[in-house]
């Protein structure tokens, strides 16, 4: 059953007995794309933790948790046990400020999953982002934020995650907010990406001075999606690159252009990044990617 998820599925279906070691297989990584995903997932968490379970507590289980659009269509080369129909690829209800964010419940789902390792949210309003804050497990080491996501200030946590990997994706930091995530002692990576906004991209090479003073972080990177082949923007990064290249000339800083985002879109080459991420941290012949819809 643990190469076998419609096998996996079905004997959770019919043998109450085999829950205890399919459900940590199914249950390592999860996507939620719409609201409805998010609250039925809530749902089953707090089922699962009434006062007589039959099995594991689910919300432990979970190490990676997606919460947000994912793009389209499914991505190419991926093997067959993660491609899913169409409409698990929609961005649904889950639009930038849209108010079908069920906070209240995402808060609780959050406080839940203790073991979390990756987070990723998608498409949540600024406001809202400071709700979430200060339920961030301890145990978190990766988080995807964007666009426009809310002020990430590392204090604010209050169980001190130690993140080592961050991605904010096209918004606008202090530059407080930055240097305090480059200069913390467990970030490695902390990477900027950007969708054609000029001005936001200079301000980050404008922030990039403070690499400098950092002794632990490996890489900052800086990614431009969907100017691959614009020569008017690849004339302003070569500009840009001149203008700040005393600081370019770090080698743990990368710019990089994503050319794959002009055909399938930035949330699916952002999804398709967390995807690697996730699964190189778990065993493929030990773990699913399950999608709520």
């Amino acid at each position: 059953a643990a190469q076998d998820y419609p096998t996996a599925v079905s004997l959770l279906l019919v043998c109450k007995e085999v829950r205890l070691w399919i459900l940590p297989v199914l249950y390592t990584t999860v996507v939620l794309t719409s609201s409805n995903a998010i609250i039925r997932f809530f749902r089953g968490l707090m089922q699962d933790a009434g006062p007589n379970p039959t099995s594991p507590i689910l919300a432990p289980l979970v190490r990676h948790l997606w919460m947000g659009p994912i793009g389209r269509s499914p991505t190419p080369g991926f093997p067959k046990a993660f491609e899913v129909n169409d409409g698990y690829w929609s961005s649904a209800d889950l639009q930038l400020y849209s108010t079908s964010w069920p906070i209240t419940m995402m808060h609780q789902i959050l406080s839940s999953c203790t073991s979390l390792r990756s987070l990723a949210i998608l498409n949540l309003g600024q406001n809202n982002w400071s709700h979430l804050e200060g339920v961030i497990p301890t145990t978190l080491e990766s988080l995807w934020l964007g666009p426009i996501h809310g002020p990430l200030i590392l204090k604010n946590f209050r169980h001190h995650p130690r993140l080592r990997t961050i991605t904010s994706i096209d918004t606008y930091m202090r530059d407080d907010e930055v240097k305090d995530i480059v200069l913390s002692p467990h970030c490695r990576v902390f990477r900027r990406a950007y969708i054609r906004s000029p001005q936001a991209v200079e301000y980050a090479f404008q922030q990039l001075p403070c690499v400098a003073q950092s002794s632990t972080l490996e890489e900052m990177r800086i990614e431009l999606h969907g100017i691959a082949g614009d020569d008017a923007w690849e004339a302003r990064l070569k500009q840009l690159e001149e203008k700040y290249l005393p600081f370019c000339l770090d080698k743990r800083v990368k710019i990089v252009v994503r050319p794959e985002a002009q055909t399938q879109g930035i949330f699916r080459t952002i999804f398709r990044d967390w995807q690697l991420e996730t699964l190189s941290s778990e065993s493929m012949v030990n773990s699913y990617i399950v999608y709520f819809v």
